[in-house]
């Protein structure tokens, strides 16, 4: 947002429009009102990486090779199939290349080619260096894909650029982006209607209620399901805790278990988004070995419920 404001200021001083120079920083001003709500938790993520850090250092040619997937499909790549990708990604690249080497139909005069490069092309290559320069400040960045997604502007422009660079028929111009649409289309309808089902936390919570004992607790293995549990919980569950940062530290499993339980003698383990928070799936093995079982429940004191 700053890189953002420091362009449209340095245009409106250049333009030398006051009026419109007053309404983008009336503009400016009431977002800033907006989002002063939301600072203190904000400084609270940058400052200590609280449930956004990233699992690995960020490698250079992964991060870009993810990122422009995402930025010419969409984040559910997964699910686009193969002979999608050979038609889309390579179109993106051509247009995104053209779009920065070609030159223009502007850049055309008398049969000459003055090449140039435009100060639209600079600003889309400053907002990149600007994202670049935040997404490696930290040598884990918190969902650096996700936050490379602020790069979109940037990157349509050019993509633009390229297409209306490239000096073909009108009908074969239109044909090549209907298809690109449709294309572009194709993941996004697959990606709405084969979407597994929702996470029902309202039947897991009904579930552990229904069968909760006065001296149980509930032991969520993400600190961020908290969230939906707590909601559909609405104080029928009073005793709960969760795990943080099990893929982390994962030697500190022992003490995490101890922690959460709190003293109680039973547990009820609820098991979500274990392929980010506990791959190894740690917790479900240390508190439900199939052999050393009655081990666990000598040491710790405990009988172990497990729902996932």
């Amino acid at each position: 947002m700053a890189f953002l404001n420091v362009v449209a200021l340095t245009f409106a001083c250049r333009q030398k429009d006051k009026k419109r120079l007053l309404k983008w920083i009336a503009m400016q001003v009431g977002v800033l009102l907006l989002f002063v709500p939301w600072m203190p938790v904000a400084w609270l993520q940058i400052t200590s990486g609280d449930g956004m850090a990233a699992n690995q250092p960020l490698s250079l040619l992964e991060f870009s090779r993810t990122l422009y997937t995402m930025l010419s499909i969409g984040f559910h790549s997964g699910s686009v199939p193969g002979w999608v990708k050979a038609i889309v990604l390579p179109g993106f690249a051509t247009f995104f290349l053209c779009g920065l080497i070609v030159p223009g139909i502007k850049d055309v005069t008398r049969g000459r080619i003055r090449w140039q490069i435009s100060p639209e092309t600079i600003l889309c290559l400053l907002y990149f260096a600007a994202l670049a320069v935040l997404l490696f400040s930290w040598r884990k960045p918190p969902f650096a894909a996700r936050m490379g997604l602020f790069g979109i502007p940037a990157y349509y422009m050019i993509v633009a650029r390229g297409m209306e660079s490239i000096r073909i028929g009108t009908k074969a111009y239109l044909a090549i982006v209907a298809v690109l649409i449709l294309l572009l289309l194709f993941p996004i309808t697959i990606n709405i209607y084969q979407r597994g089902p929702q996470e029902d936390w309202r039947g897991t919570v009904d579930y552990i209620v229904t069968r909760l004992q006065p001296d149980d607790v509930v032991v969520l293995n993400a600190h961020f399901i908290h969230i939906p549990f707590s909601y559909y919980a609405e104080g029928r569950i009073s005793t709960y805790s969760d795990l943080r940062d099990v893929n982390k530290y994962p030697q500190n499993v022992p003490a995490m278990i101890a922690n959460a339980t709190g003293g109680h003698k039973r547990l009820w383990l609820v098991l979500s988004h274990t392929q980010y928070e506990d791959p190894e799936h740690l917790v479900k093995a240390y508190l439900v070995p199939p052999i050393l079982f009655w081990m666990k429940d000598i040491r710790l004191g405990l009988t172990c419920t497990c729902t996932s």
